[in-house]
């Protein structure tokens, strides 16, 4: 076994571990508790995002040069009349690695605000109003991105080179972070917690069902040409068996994201009693009572933290860079964080909860229902298989293109309908379900008889 196609799995998956926990992952996890909150995303992530998976590693090989959204949907479904939609959704994603950007500069924020303390944790809220520090550092801050976008567009600066050392990096410091919790007394408390299937308040099961599969989706970079560009490997060895890849990048991301959940919650241990987890949730607050029970451990798990929020960082610098040649549109698309860091900033918010934000968790549905369509029905589930076979010698089986045809959609569609509509009882959301999906399939088999798509 080659150690590098060992590490492009395991980077793949520590680098969708990151966007679900600078994504708020802590938070969902703990209002909705651990055990049944993960057990629920475990196993939406294998339905979801495994066949996805395995499509955007194949896409990786066959079509390296294809970098924007765009192109893509250009390619699988051989026609130009979806680029406005494509435009639009390659819109949404530059809003969506706004948010990234923005969560991460506000942390680095905190960051600074608290030196020499090393924590976001500070007694006072930080106050912006007209701080010419405060604000300066928010001006250096989207220097050094700039500079890195400008870097990284030139060929001077490798973000995969750089993804690769800091996704190694916050594995080993979890592993030595999980053999200084081992040591701890009242270790058991905390990880008997995490496994407990009480849930801490009385949770709306549908809103655990869809914040789950938002991360589920998450973790598979939220769209296929997302996916694509977070890391190129363009050497021919690289991928010698797809499925393996493919699998081993989606287990990895599920272990990963476990264990550090775990973890946490060992190093809370008998405090854990001690949260409102209707109101104290937020990882932030979590940190906090780490910080006075166990500040080595603590230290350790805001380093973790921060590697992952960089890793995330460089995420959405790497697909700025890459979906435009044009470096005034890289520009623009770097100043919309930073206008939505002084507007939020100037209206009181510093800090914004992804677990909170209602509209964007549809529009991810949005775009992943949208992908799904253009794969398994205007370029065609049968086809891609064939193309598989053909190109690869994979062998997929009929399960993988029924779930790119209609498994997926109406599993999104169903958790999409209750996660909108709290009150539809489960009959009505069945019904409808199955009402949208007949919708959903006439429609691939319309547009797909118009593009003239072959089959095989």
């Amino acid at each position: 076994m080659n150690i590098k196609q060992t590490s492009i799995s395991l980077i793949i998956g520590i680098i969708s571990s990151s966007i679900c926990f600078s994504f708020g992952f802590f938070s969902s996890v703990y209002t909705y508790n651990g055990w049944s909150f993960f057990l629920t995303y475990t196993i939406l992530t294998l339905i979801l995002s495994l066949p996805v998976s395995l499509t955007a590693t194949f896409l990786e090989k066959k079509y390296p040069n294809i970098t924007t959204h765009s192109e893509l949907t250009k390619k699988l479904s051989n026609t130009s009349k979806l680029t406005p939609l494509s435009l639009l959704i390659t819109g949404i994603l530059l809003i969506l690695l706004s948010v990234i950007l923005f969560e991460v500069s506000t942390y680095v924020l905190d960051f600074f605000d608290n030196v020499p303390a090393i924590n976001r944790l500070g007694q006072s809220p930080l106050v912006y109003d007209n701080n010419l520090i405060i604000y300066s550092i928010l001006t250096l801050i989207f220097l050094i991105i700039t500079l890195i976008a400008i870097s990284a567009a030139k060929g001077k600066f490798n973000i995969d080179k750089i993804l690769e050392v800091l996704s190694h990096t916050s594995l080993y410091l979890l592993v030595i972070l999980v053999l200084l919790t081992i040591k701890i007394p009242n270790v058991h408390i905390g990880i008997e917690s995490f496994f407990s299937m009480t849930p801490n308040i009385s949770y709306n099961f549908k809103n655990m069902l869809a914040m789950a599969a938002v991360y589920a989706i998450l973790s598979n970079f939220i769209s296929i040409i997302l996916y694509k560009t977070i890391i190129e490997v363009k050497s021919d060895d690289a991928y010698p068996n797809i499925k393996k890849t493919s699998i081993k990048s989606v287990i990895y991301t599920i272990i990963f994201s476990f264990v550090l959940c775990m973890v946490t919650y060992a190093l809370i241990g008998k405090d854990v009693t001690t949260i409102n987890f209707s109101t104290d949730a937020q990882a932030i607050n979590v940190f906090s009572i780490i910080k006075d029970s166990n500040p080595g451990q603590y230290l350790l798990l805001e380093v973790i933290y921060i590697t992952l929020n960089l890793i995330t960082l460089l995420i959405g610098i790497n697909y700025l860079v890459k979906i435009s040649k044009n470096s005034t549109i890289r520009l623009a698309s770097l100043i919309i964080p930073f206008v939505m860091a002084i507007a939020l900033v100037n209206s009181g918010i510093f800090f914004l909860d992804f677990s909170d934000l209602f509209i964007l968790h549809i529009v991810i549905f949005y775009i992943f229902l949208f992908d799904i369509f253009v794969v398994g029905w205007l370029y065609d589930a049968q086809k891609l298989s064939y193309e598989m076979l053909k190109e690869s010698n994979l062998k997929v089986s009929a399960f993988f293109n029924i779930s790119l045809r209609i498994i997926i959609p109406a599993i999104c569609i169903y958790i999409l309908l209750g996660y909108i509509f709290n009150n539809l009882n489960l009959l009505a959301q069945i019904a409808v379900t199955i009402i949208l999906l007949v919708i959903y399939i006439a429609k691939g088999s319309y547009f797909k008889k118009r593009f003239n798509q072959r089959r095989f």
